[in-house]
């Protein structure tokens, strides 16, 4: 049985899970603007004010989510106010909570939360390997700035929360994080573990 659906996964939503325990899902990765251009001739009249430059755009700033870019990249203005209004409910907890999730447990605010942080494919070798993440630069400069506003300071503690929690998403999430921060990482001082990272699975 083969059960689909391209909406963000909330708990609410995966509650077929479980009578299927065993069940696999895979994670769908963001539409490429490409992809969203594509789509727009299939939306209805009320979204045809929307035109390419606009969703490239979008893209850009807020991901690849289909239903958001045709929502919102005719005025993104109240993409933003949603995203803000989401804010309200995200702190640190949260955001370790999250990070902590899989994709049938995870509990973000409603409206813009899914666009913060996002479950997204770890590689395209096996989907059912996720990543919880923010999908664009900017989002991930909104999601540091909820933990702190001093920008070191914030990537160090998404770094403590990413290497604590057991996902392999996780994990190379806070690779990724401390690839780019090594230098001002050191220069704060503490102390580090070393972990040893696996390499990833091959293509089936």
């Amino acid at each position: 049985m083969f059960y689909h659906t391209s909406r963000f996964p909330r708990e609410r939503r995966m509650e077929w899970k479980k009578k299927h325990p065993a069940a696999h899902y895979l994670v769908m990765k963001p539409w490429s603007a490409e992809e969203l251009i594509s789509g727009l001739q299939l939306q209805d009249i009320s979204r045809m004010e929307t035109n390419a430059e606009a969703l490239v755009k979008f893209r850009d700033q807020y991901g690849g989510s289909a239903r958001d870019a045709y929502k919102y990249a005719s005025n993104m203005s109240w993409c933003q106010v949603a995203i803000s209004n989401a804010t309200r409910g995200i702190n640190e907890v949260v955001i370790t909570e999250a990070f902590k999730s899989t994709p049938s447990s995870l509990q973000l605010p409603d409206d813009a939360g899914h666009m913060l942080l996002s479950v997204l494919p770890l590689s395209d070798n096996d989907r059912r390997e996720f990543i919880i993440n923010t999908p664009t630069e900017y989002l991930r400069s909104t999601l540091l700035d909820l933990i702190d506003l001093n920008r070191e300071v914030a990537s160090r503690t998404l770094y403590t929360i990413c290497l604590g929690c057991p996902t392999p998403g996780s994990r190379a999430l806070a690779a990724q994080i401390f690839d780019r921060n090594h230098s001002p990482f050191i220069r704060m001082g503490g102390t580090w573990e070393l972990h040893q990272m696996k390499a990833p699975k091959p293509p089936r």
